[in-house]
């Protein structure tokens, strides 16, 4: 389970985008299908259930793909700077540089990294799980910006304190329940799954899986946070994705 690194740039060609690649037999003999994860908005990619996402996933022959939204490091995003669209044309970026070497591409994201995938629109690509993602972006921000910093800084106070720019509140006013659901009509060809803990913070009547692909689907994990890292909850989590996903697994992959 080695991490290896990488850096490619931003479609701007502006700056870089750095993430670790894990491969579940060996780089010289890369999968046929890969998962490529979007992380929450204060996340990183060697958290609890980022970890447990890349154990269960290399175990059933995916490779997989992490890469930071930001980053602390001078050639990289910084979250207060980046909206929305820059952490979509992010993920954009990264799959063009590698889903092309896979002949089944599925996606994850937790929590705003859903919504991230969602506005991205990726194209040819198998299935997608959402956990926990954030639909009413608009409500959201506007319910949790604390103060305003300075002119285009923006103080949020959920769980921890940190700042977003204003491109960022911006973006996400623009995204009501029915600007979001435009969204999933969109990408009707790709069949998407939400996970929600039954109590989480985003459990809404209608989410990304409301309109679209015949396919979509609903599940509720009972006692469970924003983060399912409760007790066994993230492996329940894993299991739901996994299943899903399955549906839409060509058996007959050379090399599977």
């Amino acid at each position: 389970m080695k991490d290896i690194l990488f850096e490619i740039p931003t479609a701007d060609q502006q700056l870089s985008i750095r993430g670790i690649k894990n491969f579940a037999v060996s780089e010289d003999k890369p999968s046929k299908r890969a998962v490529f994860h979007v992380h929450g908005i204060i996340s990183r990619t060697n958290e609890y259930l980022d970890k447990s996402l890349l154990k269960s996933f290399l175990k059933q022959g995916y490779d997989v793909f992490r890469f930071q939204l930001h980053a602390n490091f001078p050639n990289c995003r910084k979250l207060m700077d980046c909206g929305l669209s820059d952490h979509a044309s992010d993920l954009n970026a990264v799959l063009e540089h590698f889903a092309k070497d896979y002949e089944e591409v599925y996606l994850t994201g937790h929590s705003l990294g859903g919504a991230v995938i969602m506005l991205a629109q990726p194209r040819n690509i198998k299935a997608i799980s959402l956990w926990d993602p954030c639909f009413d972006l608009k409500s959201f921000f506007q319910s949790q910006i604390a103060q305003e910093i300075d002119p285009g800084h923006y103080l949020i106070i959920w769980n921890i304190q940190f700042l977003i720019g204003k491109k960022m509140v911006d973006e996400a006013c623009l995204y009501g329940p029915s600007d979001s659901l435009e969204l999933s009509k969109k990408l009707a060809q790709t069949p998407i799954q939400v996970i929600h803990p039954r109590q989480g913070t985003f459990v809404t009547d209608t989410s990304w899986h409301s309109a679209g692909h015949d396919k979509n689907c609903r599940v509720m994990i009972e006692d469970a946070g924003h983060c399912f890292d409760e007790n066994d909850k993230v492996d329940e989590l894993l299991s739901h994705t996994l299943t899903f996903f399955e549906q839409f697994h060509e058996k007959t992959l050379p090399h599977d």
